[in-house]
């Protein structure tokens, strides 16, 4: 992990992260998931790299924590992601059979004569 600001007197966490190494889609997915527990502001600094900023919104909240909490849910998401597009294929080749088999018989019967 980067350099992590945390402010405790203002409520609030600032850490930066590269958009190389955690694609902006994965960001936001770990953002939506953390809107409960934490206000969340995201921006791009001067060199490119995505800037998060959480501030919490219970007194009794350990920053630290929601940032860790943030970093397990970029994880998760990306190997969610991975998983995802290494079974795209299967998941396409599932859907078309069931399709397939749910046509009435007539109707496999002239989608076969045309292949």
């Amino acid at each position: 992990m980067g350099e992590i600001k945390i402010d405790n007197k203002r409520g609030l966490a600032v850490f930066s992260l590269e958009p190389k190494l955690y694609p902006v889609d994965i960001i936001h997915s770990a953002a939506y998931i953390l809107m409960d527990e934490a206000f969340i502001v995201l921006d791009i600094n001067e060199k490119g790299k995505i800037v998060v900023e959480l501030r919490k919104k219970q007194k009794s909240q350990n920053l630290k924590n929601l940032v860790n909490e943030f970093y397990d849910e970029m994880y998760n998401y990306s190997s969610y992601k991975t998983h995802s597009e290494m079974n795209r294929n299967i998941r396409e080749m599932i859907l078309k059979r069931a399709i397939f088999d749910s046509l009435p018989k007539n109707a496999k019967k002239t989608k076969k004569k045309k292949n």
